[in-house]
């Protein structure tokens, strides 16, 4: 079948728990810059969110899913249901027109 053009895709696989593993000593905004594509490699980079962006503009994201005040904690104090929701930001940042999950 055809696919829409405006269908993009965001995934959420059951093991993201793993990818997590080697940032258990960098705090949430980290972990999220260094997933986000870099300024000079896309295009529109001014408009984007990418790893030169603020740190408020990567706490806004973090705060949509209740990490806001967690944001400078170390990945490896978050709970289980943060590391969830942590996950759940790194897929849903560049806003996919539907959410996959694989749990």
């Amino acid at each position: 079948g055809r696919k829409h053009p405006n269908y993009k895709p965001g995934f959420v696989s059951q093991n993201h728990m793993e990818s997590q593993a080697k940032y258990l000593h960098g705090n949430c905004v980290d972990y999220l810059r260094s997933l986000l594509p870099d300024k000079n490699q896309v295009r529109g980079g001014d408009e984007m969110i990418t790893k030169q962006s603020d740190d408020s503009v990567l706490r806004a994201i973090l705060g949509n899913f209740g990490l806001g005040r967690d944001a400078l904690k170390k990945v490896g104090y978050l709970s289980g249901g943060q590391k969830v929701r942590l996950s759940l930001s790194t897929s849903t940042w560049w806003l996919p027109s539907c959410l996959l999950l694989d749990e």
